[in-house]
């Protein structure tokens, strides 16, 4: 039997934890299409699922890994695949429900500009999973479920989150601007979101995984997911409360 070590099951489980939480939430928003009839709640639940598709990857290694009772996992090249696959999807999806529900003005440029970088990192992907997976990253050290990523691809992602956070961000404000009491909490809470999701994301690539910070930045992810579904669906319990505290 091959002995994981603590940080490789803390580090395993959580991103498990943190994906099924973000697929939960996702799913809920999803949901509610068929009682509103408003794509937009399809999008944002797929978003919100996407948003997580980085961990993805560390997720199925450790259940791999778990369940095969060996070392058998991912390669570094399907890592990377099942890790950044997908977001030219997740992120014409999320750019369709932002220009729907914050501005029409400028929607050719909004999506077709991120849609064609994403898509042209994805060609870029394939080819040196192909030919140099090198060049793209490499296991960490930390981890056996964790990668580091290289040049290219870490532009990219920065790219990713600042565009996810400054969309997200705006998406909040408009919430934020409501005379509403309700709407601006609703604005609170996705702001809160959103910043969070970053902010777990930032801490997850550029410090070091120990357990504490590790223990540290998925409690930020998936507190995240909880204040998105708090603020997007925004359940009477919520409302309730908020009430009371006026």
């Amino acid at each position: 039997m091959i002995i994981i070590e603590l940080i490789d099951i803390l580090f395993g489980s959580l991103s498990l934890l943190t994906v099924i939480v973000a697929f939960a939430v996702g799913i809920k928003i999803i949901s509610k299409y068929k009682s509103v009839k408003d794509r937009n709640f399809v999008f944002v639940g797929l978003i919100w699922i996407g948003i997580y598709h980085p961990w993805w990857s560390s997720s199925l290694s450790f259940l791999m890994r778990l369940f095969s009772n060996s070392t058998v996992s991912l390669s570094l090249g399907l890592y990377f695949l099942f890790a950044l696959g997908l977001i030219p999807f997740f992120m014409f999806v999320w750019l369709i429900a932002f220009t729907d529900m914050v501005t029409t003005k400028y929607r050719t440029p909004i999506i077709v500009l991120p849609t064609t970088i994403t898509t042209l990192y994805e060609i870029y992907l394939v080819f040196n999973v192909i030919v140099n997976v090198s060049v793209i990253g490499e296991f960490s050290e930390a981890s056996l479920f964790d990668v580091t990523y290289k040049g290219i691809s870490q532009f990219y992602l920065v790219f990713i989150v600042l565009l996810i956070l400054s969309t997200g961000i705006l998406f909040a404000l408009q919430s934020l601007k409501a005379d509403k009491p309700e709407i601006q909490l609703k604005g609170k809470l996705l702001l809160s979101a959103w910043i969070l999701w970053a902010a777990g994301a930032i801490f997850d690539s550029a410090i070091p995984l120990f357990i504490p910070t590790l223990l540290m930045t998925r409690i930020i992810l998936i507190s995240s997911s909880f204040l998105f579904y708090l603020g997007f669906l925004l359940p009477n319990f919520v409302k309730e409360w908020f009430i009371e505290k006026q």
